[in-house]
Parts: C-alpha cells; sequence; structure tokens
C-alpha cells in the first residue's frame, strides 16, 4: 500500500515520506478507511533500501469489508480488463481536475497532499480535508494537486480514458491529454501543454544535475549511431526533460531523484521482463525552435513509473 494513516495525529501519510521521517521516529499506522482501520506495517524506509516504501498488513489480517479502500482496489484490478461501468465510476475517486497548490515558503505542500476537497459540516460550515490517491469520504469534486493519481489512472484504467479531465480551465479526455514522446522529432506533433512520457535510461550518467537545472535524458532521441567494435550505440539529439529547480523546493528535488531511482530500481531487477519499462511522466511545455530536443517540467510536476502502458482500448 502506497499510503496509510498516522494513529497519533490522523494525518495521512504517502509511503515514500517514510525516508524523511524515520530518523525522527515513526508513529503507528492503519488503514485509511475510518471502517477498517487494521494495523499497517511501514516498510523499507531506510536510505539503504533499493525497494520502494510502502505499508502492509500484518500476515493473515486483511481488510475489513466494509473497507471502501478494499473496494478501491476490486475496481482497478476488474479496469485492467474491461470498461468500468458509469456506476463503478461513480464509487471511484479517480481525477477530474488538475489544480495546482500554492506552497509556502520551504513547504513542499504538493508531495504532502494529492486530493484536496472540503466537506461541508454542520451548518453552512466548512471543513478542510486532504488524503492521498484514494480518499477515505469520497470527495465528489475529485480535484487533485499532484499528477500522481491521474498518471495512475491512466495506466491502470486503458478502457476509460475517454473520461474528462480539468487542466488550467481546458476539459479533455485523459487520452488527449497524455501524449507519448516518440522518435524522431518530426513525427511527434507536439502541440501546447501535455501529460509527456518517455522512457528512462538504467544509467545515472543520464542525469545531470546543476544549481540551477535538473536534466534527464530519455530512451527516446533522434536516432541511434552504431558504435565501433566492442564499443555500445550512441543517441544522436535525446530528448531531454528539463527542471528548473528554483520554482520548486529542495524536498522536492530529492524526491524526484528518488522516484526515478526506484522507477529504474524496479527495470534492473526485473531486467527479463521486456513489456515493462521505467518511464517518465510530466506536466510541461513543449520544445522550442531554439531548443527542439528539451522539454520543460512545469512547477515540478514530475512522477516516474515501472510498468506497462497498454494502448488507449475503447
Amino acid at each position: 500500500m502506497k499510503q496509510a494513516r498516522d494513529k497519533s495525529n490522523g494525518e495521512i501519510i504517502d509511503a515514500e515520506s517514510l525516508k524523511h521521517i524515520y530518523e525522527d521516529g515513526l508513529s503507528e499506522y492503519e488503514c485509511i478507511d475510518e471502517a477498517c482501520r487494521i494495523k499497517l506495517l511501514p516498510c523499507s524506509y531506510k536510505p539503504i533500501n533499493k525497494v520502494r516504501p510502502y505499508f502492509k498488513s500484518l500476515d493473515g489480517k486483511n481488510h475489513k469489508d466494509l473497507c471502501k479502500f478494499s473496494e478501491y482496489l476490486k475496481l482497478l484490478e476488474k479496469a485492467k480488463n474491461r470498461a468500468l461501468t458509469e456506476s463503478e465510476m461513480e464509487d471511484m475517486p479517480f481525477p477530474t481536475k488538475f489544480k495546482k497548490v500554492k506552497q509556502k515558503s520551504g513547504e513542499d505542500t504538493i508531495f504532502k497532499s494529492s486530493i484536496v476537497g472540503e466537506e461541508k459540516v454542520g451548518q453552512g460550515g466548512i471543513r478542510k480535508k486532504t488524503s492521498g490517491d484514494f480518499v477515505e469520504i469520497f470527495n465528489k469534486s475529485k480535484v487533485v494537486a499532484s499528477i500522481s493519481p491521474i498518471v495512475d489512472f491512466y495506466i491502470k484504467c486503458p478502457f476509460n480514458r475517454n473520461v474528462e479531465l480539468e487542466i488550467e480551465k481546458t476539459f479533455k479526455m485523459y487520452m488527449y491529454w497524455f501524449k507519448r514522446i516518440e522518435k524522431p522529432l518530426s513525427t511527434g506533433n507536439y502541440k501546447g501543454k501535455r501529460i509527456f512520457f518517455g522512457r528512462l535510461h538504467t544509467s545515472n550518467r543520464k542525469i545531470i544535475e546543476t544549481e540551477e537545472t535538473l536534466e534527464i535524458a530519455l530512451y527516446e532521441c533522434e536516432a541511434w549511431e552504431k558504435g565501433g567494435k566492442n564499443k555500445s550505440a550512441v543517441q544522436i539529439n535525446p530528448f531531454i526533460v528539463n527542471i528548473d529547480k528554483s520554482l520548486i523546493s529542495k524536498n522536492k528535488v530529492t524526491r524526484i531523484k528518488n522516484e526515478i531511482q526506484y522507477a529504474v530500481g524496479d527495470k534492473i531487477n526485473a531486467f527479463k521482463d521486456k513489456k515493462k519499462h521505467a518511464y517518465l511522466f510530466f506536466w510541461g511545455e513543449v520544445p522550442t525552435k531554439d531548443e527542439p530536443y528539451k522539454f520543460k517540467v512545469l512547477e515540478g510536476a514530475l512522477v516516474a513509473r515501472y510498468t506497462q502502458i497498454l494502448p488507449t482500448i475503447q
């Protein structure tokens, strides 16, 4: 599981934040559905661990029958093989709007919460609530402040990419918001802002960091030039993903690099699986004429996944 509830304060914790908080002392955790609340254990959270952090239940302990999180997982399993019905989609907290959250100085609120909304309380009162990819009290507005749940829905629900997603007051189906980075440049037809994605290299040498920027070279490029005897092929005009570090917090930069390491590590560990790859997804702008192979990430909205991306099925 990627999220759990901190029993001490009720806050929803993303598993990947465990590496940043464990030195100060971990808490006790439970299922985020208040109707379930089974105990969860934090795993793989130390810096030496190569596996992505996660939560797991105790051996032999299953989620309770009324657990909506368990029902959510069942819907995701169904979505791999068929289109979800309208009634099923009503009960599924998939994102319908991407809205960035303004950050306080030095605070990485985008990482802290990926779904935001308002819940009415009593006589017109409003209580703010935050959560992760799953919402224990279903948020009908389904507004997210991170592209992470958007990417996960796109990957896991190939039959339902015809639902609408709002970004910057523009409505489009999921299938039209996502754009795969392809070679050569002339076939890409890159226009406007999109959620772009492309394959990652397994070498750390393809990531260049300076004081001002973080640049990631993708596996996709204009062409490959054959190497000489005993030499590997060389990329010609690789596509570059550029992140302006001045626009995001230091914690966000660290987490982006961790995301990439996790996805690449999963790819290396499962090197025999030819269907899955390590992918980079980001909300960004198309290359300019001056730099035709460089994509610009907007506000640090970037995630990495080791996955198989199925074609859109209609």
